[in-house]
């Protein structure tokens, strides 16, 4: 594919994860994809064939930023929990896209979930490399796998729980305020291991 053919890719690609984040996939047509990507209508079909392979490769994309962003936080936070820190941290500074539309991977998940359960197997994979970085913060720290991958699980389920409120009540706020409680947490959790 040509450098021309990949970017026109990747602008249909970044168009559509900012709609099935702010519409949701099911109210997010091809026509809107379309539009927002600002291709004709004939050319998107070159590129993709259906909304499904849209929406694969938005995963695929989203999946990309996860794992980019995760070697950042390895480059720039020397300790397990100044990682750990930095991963709520990023939470608090999208409280306003959270409170306005919610999780992008949680609110993305819930929708497939409920009725198109082979795409959301990939969807949940954004989980998934989230609860593996997170489980090996927890082992840096000391703690065996079980309880690692425990904690990992209850971080990821706190986290999931304070963006699923600040959307309800839209208020980005209260994800500002249970950043204090969520570094209580993970500072008792990585000291007291080993």
């Amino acid at each position: 594919m040509s450098r021309k053919s990949e970017r026109t890719r990747q602008r249909i690609i970044q168009a559509a994860n900012r709609l099935f984040y702010r519409r949701g996939y099911n109210r997010t047509s091809f026509t809107d994809i379309v539009d927002a990507a600002g291709v004709p209508r004939g050319n998107i079909y070159y590129y993709f064939r259906t909304k499904d392979d849209i929406l694969r490769a938005a995963l695929d994309y989203r999946i990309e930023i996860i794992e980019t962003m995760m070697e950042e936080w390895n480059r720039n936070f020397p300790t397990p929990e100044g990682r750990l820190k930095r991963f709520v941290q990023v939470m608090v500074n999208s409280r306003e896209a959270t409170a306005q539309f919610g999780c992008p991977m949680g609110t993305l998940n819930a929708e497939l979930a409920k009725d198109q359960r082979d795409i959301q197997v990939r969807a949940r994979t954004m989980f998934q490399r989230l609860v593996d970085y997170l489980t090996k913060q927890f082992l840096d720290c000391g703690h065996d796998e079980d309880t690692a991958r425990a904690l990992a699980w209850d971080l990821l389920s706190r986290a999931q729980g304070v963006n699923m409120m600040t959307h309800v009540f839209s208020n980005a706020g209260y994800l500002l305020e249970q950043q204090a409680s969520l570094n209580r947490w993970i500072e008792a959790e990585t000291s007291t291991a080993g």
